[in-house]
Formats: structure tokens, sequence, C-alpha cells
């Protein structure tokens, strides 16, 4: 009976290991639900991927600016192929069909306190995966006084303008 609790035993604790290696590889929740990391009360999130992880931030980025705006061209092409063949007193026709179809999604914004959250490489794809996130609070702050600031000299140069003898300096 020792024998056999010994041996159940080792068995387990052999396996135990990989249980925490798959565990440890397992792909974070936010991958596929940002919102999971950063909640969308107070965060505006996006995830990216890439071959590096360089190139995952700058995806993630990306993601991120097509949140506010997204300028989207699809250009779709249909080929059509019949083609017919006689041979002595039978003819035949085959017909054949391509449809491609190109989509880009570009986005030109200028995304100010943007930060870079987590990071993950999956080992199986290679693939790099990164989570961007911009505080809804903060960068209204920032904003705001952007706003001020733009506000003051937009009076400041209306003032000037018509104050000024020559409306044309």
């Amino acid at each position: 009976m020792r024998k056999f609790i010994l041996l159940f035993v080792m068995i387990f604790m052999s396996c135990a290991p990989s249980m925490v290696t798959a565990k440890k590889n397992k792909a974070p929740d936010w991958i596929m639900n940002p919102q999971a990391k950063y909640k969308d009360a107070y965060y505006l999130s996006a995830v990216g991927s890439g071959d590096t992880k360089k190139s995952a931030e700058k995806d993630a980025y990306s993601n991120l600016s097509k949140i506010f705006q997204a300028e989207i061209k699809s250009d779709e092409t249909l080929t059509q192929k019949f083609e017919e063949t006689t041979v002595g007193d039978k003819t035949s026709l085959t017909a054949e069909e391509k449809m491609r179809n190109l989509t880009q999604i570009q986005s030109e914004q200028t995304l100010k306190n943007v930060k870079i959250g987590d990071s993950y490489f999956d080992p199986i794809s290679g693939e790099y995966y990164v989570i961007a996130y911009l505080n809804r609070s903060e960068t209204e702050d920032i904003y705001h006084n952007e706003i001020i600031q733009n506000t003051q000299k937009i009076e400041q140069f209306n003032s000037q303008y018509e104050n000024s003898s020559s409306k044309l300096d």
C-alpha cells in the first residue's frame, strides 16, 4: 500500500510542472477583451499585435486611434473566365469566377497621454501582443488646458487685429 501511495505521489508531482507551464503560457484575457484590464469607464484601450514588440506597440497605437476616426477604402474585383473546348463533335464549356476584395483601414490621429501597458509573447505563434491605454480623466485635463491656451491665443490675435490701424498687417 505504501508503494502504491508513493507511486501515486510521484506521478502527481511529475505532472505538476506541466500544469504550471500550461497556466503560465495561457494568453491573458486582455488580448481578446482589453476592457478586462482597463475598464471602459476610466480608460480607452486597444490591443496590437506584431512579429516584434515594437510593431505590436505601433499596431496598438493605430488601433487606439481608430476609436476616434477611421477612413475605410474598399476595392472589389470580380474576374470571370469562360473557356469553350471542342474536340470532334463534343463541346465543353467551363466557367471560372474569382472575387478579390481589398479593404484598407487608416487613421491619422495625434493622441496625447497614450501609455503602453502589459505585453505578452505567444511562443506558439511567435506573435507579440501589447495593450495601449489612455486615461480618460487625465487626458481630459490635458485637452481642457490646451483649449484654454488656444482660446487665449485666439483672443489675443483678435485683439491685435482690432487695434491695428492696417487690417492687412
